[in-house]
């Protein structure tokens, strides 16, 4: 590698002096570059700690617990970001209006995503939600109107108002069951939704036309039904 290339790559990547941290605890990012490496003792990003930086990759350290409200919210540039199998927690709007981020690989320990947690990141395609998660929150992908697909782990009770509010792509969605609360608007303007599987119900002697009137009957109700 050259000098050219060496000072090229320094400053390609952060450095201990962009952080701002309080014990285990990093309170605010000032750096400017493209690569972000989070320093590996951090068990928590404050709330809007990387609000509207210019990073385009975020790696975040093993260990890492939470993070916190609208820390990476307006951040235009972020297109990928790792989320550690030890994070429990992703408050609210954590990465609202992230619109270059593509896709989301939560943890199966992650037990809380907050409301509009992901919302208007217009180009995410793919989400992996994790198996522990219980509630869809509100508005948590209002807006992505380039999601295609969502499978929900079986553990959801529960799908908040506006969820998947205007996910225009959305063609195929996957419940556990038919027990799951459902609120107001979940599926408002998901105007390109084909398909819907639930678990257990046999969807196969529906034509395509009717299994999705039957999807969208359900998840369009505040009724439970159990079978």
């Amino acid at each position: 590698m050259t000098k050219e290339q060496e000072i090229s790559a320094t400053m390609a990547q952060s450095a201990a002096g962009d952080f701002e941290i309080t014990g285990n605890v990093l309170t605010s990012y000032k750096g400017n570059v493209e690569e972000v490496t989070v320093p590996g003792h951090i068990t928590v990003i404050a709330d809007g700690a990387f609000y509207g930086c210019t990073a385009k990759s975020v790696h975040l350290p093993e260990g890492l617990l939470q993070i916190g409200r609208s820390a990476f919210a307006e951040s235009m540039n972020l297109r990928q970001i790792n989320f550690p199998e030890s994070l429990e927690v992703v408050a609210d709007a954590a990465f609202e209006h992230c619109p270059s981020l593509e896709t989301v690989v939560l943890p199966d320990r992650v037990q809380y995503l907050g409301q509009m947690a992901f919302a208007k990141c217009i180009s995410l395609r793919r989400v992996r939600l994790p198996a522990r998660l219980h509630v869809i929150a509100h508005g948590m992908f209002m807006g992505d109107i380039e999601l295609t697909e969502l499978q929900l782990p079986d553990c959801v009770t529960g799908i908040e108002d506006f969820a998947f509010y205007m996910c225009r792509s959305l063609e195929e969605m996957y419940l556990p069951d038919l027990t799951v609360s459902v609120g107001p608007h979940t599926l408002y303007g998901c105007t390109g939704l084909k398909r819907g599987h639930v678990k257990g119900i046999n969807l196969t002697q529906y034509s395509p036309d009717e299994g999705m009137i039957f999807a969208l009957m359900y998840l369009t109700s505040r009724e439970k039904y159990s079978y």
